[in-house]
């Protein structure tokens, strides 16, 4: 359900021809490395999205830290190392990206950027300050967005062309300062 609303928000944004969901990844006809709730391109730039419906537990909510730990993990953590495998596919060009009807998707332009969008369906209190606190990221690796499906719809509300939502995505990796 999670992929769906989320296509459904971006789909006006990116059209049909720039949007895909349930994309597999394989490095062979029977290895599937991982796969991609929705994926958006836009010339050589590619958005990499990952939802998880994790909800926040009740102790997690009273201020227990290893329940937020580990609700945080299932609902994001999670869904950003998924994106960075994905990415690293993507820029490695040594997999094949197959929709779930089983047809090849061919990028029209040679892809040499991925961002990632770690998407929760949850109501997430705090979830941007909880992502710059509790998330484990390289600093060689790059930092994702992370949105509620409640912000992702307010975002791509007012953000209605492809290069203004991609442009905002940009810019919000550009200004993580985690470390």
């Amino acid at each position: 359900a999670g992929e769906d609303m989320v296509y459904d928000l971006l789909l006006p944004i990116f059209n049909e021809n720039r949007i895909f969901k349930n994309v597999l990844i394989k490095t062979s006809k029977k290895d599937t490395k991982t796969d991609i709730d929705v994926l958006c391109i836009l010339g050589n730039k590619a958005l990499c999205i990952q939802i998880k419906s994790k909800k926040l537990t009740e102790l997690a909510k009273s201020g227990d830290d290893d329940s937020l730990q580990k609700d945080f993990k299932g609902a994001v953590q999670d869904a950003y190392n998924q994106g960075l495998l994905s990415r690293d596919m993507i820029l490695s060009k040594s997999a094949k990206f197959m929709l779930k009807d089983g047809t090849e998707l061919h990028f029209t332009e040679q892809v040499d950027e991925v961002y990632l969008l770690c998407i929760t369906t949850e109501n997430y209190p705090a979830l941007t300050h909880q992502v710059h606190i509790l998330l484990d990221r390289d600093v060689n690796k790059p930092a994702p967005v992370v949105f509620s499906v409640f912000d992702l719809h307010l975002v791509s509300f007012y953000l209605k062309d492809p290069y203004d939502f991609m442009y905002y995505i940009r810019q919000r990796v550009a200004t993580v300062d985690y470390y």
